[in-house]
């Protein structure tokens, strides 16, 4: 669908999370920053990607 359509955007949301990982003291939410962490990463390798095979 991306390739067929003459324009194409892809958007990604997360939250502050993936931007650092507390909340505040004495609260564990390990797998939560873990996961949005992976989508601020994620978001960027495919940016990276994307430039380098996207067709023109």
């Amino acid at each position: 669908m991306l390739i067929a359509a003459p324009e194409a955007h892809i958007v990604n949301t997360s939250s502050v999370n993936g931007f650092w990982a507390t909340i505040g003291p004495n609260t564990s939410h390990t797998s939560y920053a873990a996961a949005k962490f992976a989508v601020k990463g994620f978001t960027e390798a495919l940016v990276t990607d994307l430039r380098l095979t996207a067709p023109t």
